[in-house]
């Protein structure tokens, strides 16, 4: 029976950009006000980041390891695995700088996903409060309105002492005699 060698996965490079961009943007999950409707949602969109570049991470070190070669006949498989040793020498100096270079994209990448997860974090906190913070405001003009309301109708209860002494029938205030 022959074994054969899964296929490689692709990773789709312009996708991964495309969920970095919406979990800053906020794009994927948003309601009709801008902001996020809720934080599984995000969750979930980190998680698929996360597990699109772990998925990257274990096929970036291009030409470091000889493969199974488990599509080959048994006795075939040696050989095609010497022939392999070969090339990969032979590769050295095309796959250890692409294998550099896709390992330290994929660091910056993760690094920058991590930098942007921390802001959503945030930016979640920020949007609770400023929630917290317009309900506290709504209560407080609420409670404005009833006390001004309160105000108007003591107003018009009050009598109110005439401020002209000689305009009214009252006689003027008599000053002590010092």
């Amino acid at each position: 029976m022959e074994l054969i060698d899964p296929p490689p996965v692709e990773i789709d490079t312009a996708q991964v950009m495309r969920m970095l961009r919406d979990a800053v943007g906020g794009r994927s999950s948003c309601d009709e006000t801008g902001r996020g409707v809720g934080s599984s949602s995000s969750t979930a969109r980190w998680n698929r980041i996360y597990a699109q570049l772990t998925e990257a991470e274990r096929h970036a070190a291009i030409g470091s390891a000889v493969p199974a070669m488990a599509r080959f006949h048994r006795v075939i498989r040696p050989l095609a695995r010497a022939m392999a040793v070969c090339v990969l020498y032979g590769g050295r100096f095309v796959f250890t700088p692409q294998r550099l270079f896709n390992m330290a994209l994929l660091r910056m990448v993760r690094s920058l996903a991590d930098c942007l997860r921390e802001a959503d974090s945030h930016l979640a906190t920020a949007e609770a409060r400023i929630e917290k913070l317009e309900r506290a405001l709504a209560e407080q003009a609420n409670r404005i309105d009833t006390l001004d309301g309160a105000n108007t109708d003591n107003a018009r209860l009050t009598v109110k002492q005439p401020t002209d002494w000689t305009a009214s029938n009252h006689s003027a205030p008599r000053r002590a005699a010092g």
